[in-house]
């Protein structure tokens, strides 16, 4: 065993959305998971100062750091990825209709850390040359590929525990589903369309959008807001749509044109006095675009979000499954999200072929939307009395 190397097995839990999934030996990318893990070692163990363009290695530090961090701060190690060509399947998953991601899914792989920074690379492994609590830690806290906080790209290593990943996530808000994976959909693990469609993204939906189709229920998020008596941003929008498709300016009407229902329970395209509206949506990551369709089917239309400097904004919360069991914890929001101004464009679309197309120019709307400020929106406040809602007990 030399002292500069450390080689470990990863086991892989669910497939990972991987877009060079047709190449020989695809699988978990060492690009993405050493600055990953790189970002995580460089917080957990404080080993810098300063904070944006100004952050630089300490002193003590430095010769961690490749070129001791001078050009940019990554850590003086190289990983190197290999596929456990076992067990070996691929396929397709539905993640927004009609697009297909091709995922992976093999027995693990494995991976070799080499650096001649003893005092870092003891860092990563015990006493007996396995992984360390640290490094089980980092690979517990993340996912990889597309789709990661959804559940997809969930790797461990192989003397990971049940009770190490509860106790890990324990820092955080963990929720575990009160089911569990055991009978035959989930067995067939060459289908994550069971874990992703029928499970997690039906859980998400009913947080963030509610529930339309095949019963009714609520936006959780939408309750939450109605609690501090402001409204959400998903009946701002169909509201301006109404404006438009009022005024000729939009062709058809909406296909499931239902008055948007108010924080009284009372269906009604007016506001009663001085309304407040927030975008609550984006308190759990911000979308690109939100679509509607209409009446005629050859048209829908596109809300595209424009939050200015603010372009993406990932989810504060993260689903793990291990095992059997589907986990979820939420991270810290970050601040930057609270208290921003948000414009949309409606951009009318027209069907072609298989595809929709652009027709004509996007509609700028004057009017702006804000998210939530601090005292609004609580994620942890929200997370503990709405995961219980739809099947998640706090652990």
């Amino acid at each position: 065993m030399s002292k500069y190397k450390l080689t470990f097995k990863l086991k892989q839990h669910t497939p990972i959305i991987h877009f060079q999934h047709d190449q020989h030996g695809a699988t978990l990318r060492a690009t993405e998971l050493k600055p990953k893990l790189d970002r995580f070692l460089i917080e957990k163990l404080d080993l810098t100062t300063g904070t944006g363009d100004n952050e630089r290695p300490k002193d003590e530090y430095k010769s961690w750091f490749i070129n001791q961090g001078k050009e940019h701060l990554a850590l003086d190690y190289k990983v190197r990825v290999e596929l456990v060509n076992k067990n070996f399947k691929t396929g397709d998953v539905v993640l927004i209709p009609p697009i297909k991601d091709p995922w992976i899914l093999s027995e693990g792989v494995m991976v070799y850390i080499t650096s001649f920074k003893n005092k870092l690379l003891d860092l990563l492994k015990d006493n007996t040359g396995n992984p360390s609590a640290l490094l089980k830690e980092f690979f517990v806290l993340h996912n990889f590929g597309k789709r990661q906080s959804k559940g997809f790209g969930c790797f461990y290593t192989e003397n990971t525990s049940n009770k190490f990943l509860e106790n890990t996530l324990k820092q955080y808000n963990l929720f575990k589903r009160n089911s569990n994976l055991e009978y035959e959909p989930y067995n067939d693990i060459n289908n994550p369309n069971f874990f992703y469609s029928n499970l997690i993204s039906k859980d998400w939906h009913r947080l963030k959008s509610g529930k339309n189709h095949k019963g009714y229920e609520k936006s959780r998020i939408f309750e939450y807001l109605s609690e501090n008596d402001l409204r959400w941003d998903k009946r701002w929008i169909k509201r301006q749509l109404k404006i438009l498709i009022d005024k000729g300016d939009l062709p058809n009407d909406l296909k499931y044109d239902t008055e948007p229902i108010d924080i009284n329970d009372r269906n009604s395209w007016e506001d009663v006095g001085e309304e407040e509206y927030r975008y609550g949506r984006a308190m759990l990551g911000l979308a690109e675009h939100y679509e509607f369709l209409t009446t005629n089917s050859d048209y829908k239309y596109q809300v595209i979000i424009d939050g200015g400097s603010i372009e993406r904004f990932k989810s504060p919360i993260t689903f793990k499954i291990f095992n059997k069991g589907i986990y979820t914890y939420c991270h810290n929001v970050n601040d930057k999200i609270f208290n921003q101004t948000f414009k949309i464009k409606i951009q009318k679309k027209i069907k072609n072929g298989r595809e929709f197309i652009k027709d004509d120019e996007p509609i700028e709307i004057e009017e702006t939307i804000i998210t939530p400020n601090l005292s609004e929106f609580n994620l942890s406040e929200f997370c503990e009395k709405y995961f219980p809602t739809i099947g998640y007990q706090l652990i």
